[in-house]
């Protein structure tokens, strides 16, 4: 079956002020969500099935869900916004999917950043919102102040069998938000663009390992961020960037015990070719140097697993 192709609807930010959260924008008018529904609907669609997404709230009103009605919705927002009268009343209006921006499950990361709700609340809320039948995803944010390599990894072990999916978007210091003061004043150093791949690989590997679906990597200017990034590793593909070096490491473990001066046939699926090679072949061609390899080839197989490298031939 198909994924649903999602609506937008920005809420302008969450009322509760944590260090990540930008200035306030104007909150969508019912109007605007039955605009975006027919324009999805004439334009965009196609006949394929609708989704209404709530996102940078913030909880939408009474209205603007009966401007969705119809549609099944999805929200994503804070935790701090959540009770159980609210999670009640959006069910009601639709609610299907719900997206908790958790940033972090350390004690301390979340102090810091004044994410307004304690780590045993949080890990409550996520299972009682699966209890109640929601699709239940969650956003992390590695590389906020105080966090570190091993605290995001914690927080991906912590969330198997809590949450069916996961984006994970490197902290970026937004204009006007609190992480962009401390950044500029040199109290926070955000994440380069290499430690963000880094970390995101290794939490990647840890979920996906456990079967928790990854929707998401890095944030895209445009959409995805309201106002301009003044500090952080801000990539329009990070979910590239990790794949490249996903690809490379599984490559580089096929080929540890091969003779140098030999040469390689490698095998990937199909939908795996462009990451295994790498922009304009970057990983062959350091894979090769770095092995002393004669050649170096990449075939494809719909066979292979997706992920999956194999070792297919070596010659002298």
């Amino acid at each position: 079956m198909s994924r649903p192709i999602l609506i937008p609807v920005d809420l302008g930010g969450s009322p509760t002020e944590c260090w990540r959260r930008p200035p306030l924008r104007p909150v969508p008018t019912p109007d605007l969500v039955r605009a975006l529904i027919e324009h999805y609907r004439t334009e965009r669609a196609s006949g394929a099935a609708l989704e209404v997404a709530f996102f940078h709230g913030g909880l939408p009103e009474d209205a603007l869900m009966a401007a969705a009605s119809g549609l099944p919705i999805r929200l994503a927002c804070s935790p701090a916004d959540l009770s159980r009268a609210a999670v009640a009343r959006l069910m009601d209006g639709g609610l299907k999917t719900i997206e908790v921006a958790l940033g972090s499950l350390d004690a301390r990361v979340l102090r810091t950043n004044r994410i307004g709700v304690r780590r045993a609340v949080l890990l409550e809320m996520l299972e009682s919102l699966g209890e109640l039948g929601l699709r239940v995803g969650v956003v992390l944010s590695p590389g906020l102040p105080d966090a570190s390599h091993d605290t995001a990894l914690t927080t991906a072990r912590a969330l198997i069998g809590r949450a069916e999916f996961v984006r994970i978007e490197p902290t970026l210091a937004l204009s006007g938000s609190r992480l962009s003061e401390l950044a500029d004043s040199g109290r926070w150093e955000p994440m380069s663009l290499g430690e963000a791949v880094t970390t995101t690989l290794a939490m990647v590997e840890i979920l996906e390992d456990a079967g928790v679906e990854i929707a998401r990597l890095g944030l895209q200017p445009g959409q995805d961020i309201p106002c301009r990034a003044t500090a952080g590793p801000v990539h329009p593909n990070l979910r590239q960037l990790v794949e490249f070096r996903r690809f490379y490491a599984r490559m580089a473990h096929e080929l540890a015990l091969v003779p140098r001066g030999s040469q390689v046939e490698l095998q990937v699926n199909p939908r795996d070719l462009s990451w295994a090679k790498g922009t304009a072949n970057t990983n062959v061609r350091a894979l090769r140097a770095a092995h002393a390899l004669a050649s170096l080839r990449i075939r494809t197989d719909e066979d292979v697993p997706r992920g999956d490298v194999r070792l297919l031939a070596v010659s002298a």
